[in-house]
C-alpha cells in the first residue's frame, strides 16, 4: 500500500495495464474525523459539503457527512470523514466557515474496543479479560441481542461498587470506563 502520489498513481496505471483491466484497482486514501461544533439547526449535509469543498479543493474526498440531532438550543454538529491531509488543514485553520458563520472545528478520537470483553482501550489480541462476545450489549444476559433485551440496562464495564451502574448503558456518556478510555484516546491526540 503506498500512499497518495505521483508515484502511487503511476502505480495504480502500471497494475491497470499489467491486470490488463481485469479486476477494479483504487488507490487507498487514509482518513480522518472531524467535527464541526456548533452549527445552527438549519444546517443541512449539503451545506456542510459545499463549505468543504470551497476551503479545501485540492484532491479532496470527503467519505461521508453525518449531521447529529438539533439540541434545545438550537445546535447541531457534523461529524466528517475526509481525507488525512484535508482533515490536517482544517484543524490547523481551527474554523470553517459554513454558510455566513464561521464554526470550531475540533479533531475525533476514537476508542478502540475489543470484540472479545467489550471492554476498551485495547483489541481482541491482546485481550486478557473475561469473553463476552456472546452477551447482550445492553445488560450482559447470555445469548441474547440488545434489541430484543427487555432486561434493565447494567453496565458490566463499570465496577461494581457503583451503585448507579444500574439504569447504564455500557459505552455510553456515563459510562464510567467509556470515558476513562476516551479521555486516554484523547490524551493521545495532542
Amino acid at each position: 500500500m503506498t500512499r497518495k502520489t505521483e508515484d502511487s498513481t503511476a502505480f495504480t496505471a502500471a497494475i491497470k495495464t499489467a491486470a490488463d483491466n481485469i479486476g477494479t484497482v483504487r488507490t487507498l486514501i487514509p482518513t480522518a474525523t472531524i467535527e464541526i461544533l456548533d452549527l445552527d439547526g438549519v444546517s443541512t449535509e449539503s451545506y456542510v459539503r459545499d463549505a468543504l469543498g470551497r476551503d479545501f479543493t485540492a484532491n479532496l474526498e470527503i467519505k461521508r457527512v453525518n449531521l447529529t440531532k438539533v439540541t434545545q438550543r438550537g445546535q447541531r454538529a457534523a461529524f466528517c470523514e475526509i481525507d488525512e491531509t484535508n482533515a490536517v488543514k482544517a484543524l490547523n485553520k481551527a474554523r470553517i466557515k459554513v454558510g455566513w458563520v464561521s464554526y470550531r472545528v475540533r479533531p475525533v478520537a476514537k476508542v478502540v474496543r475489543c470484540a472479545r470483553c467489550l471492554g476498551y482501550g485495547h483489541a481482541m489480541h491482546s485481550c486478557k479479560g473475561p469473553g463476552r462476545s456472546k452477551c447482550c450489549f445492553k445488560c450482559a444476559g447470555e445469548s441474547r441481542k440488545a434489541a430484543d433485551c427487555i432486561e434493565q440496562p447494567k453496565c458490566f464495564l463499570c465496577p461494581n461498587d457503583v451503585k448507579d451502574s444500574l439504569w447504564r448503558i455500557p459505552g455510553s456518556g456515563a459510562c464510567k470506563a467509556f470515558r476513562a478510555a476516551l479521555a486516554e484516546a484523547i490524551r493521545a491526540q495532542k
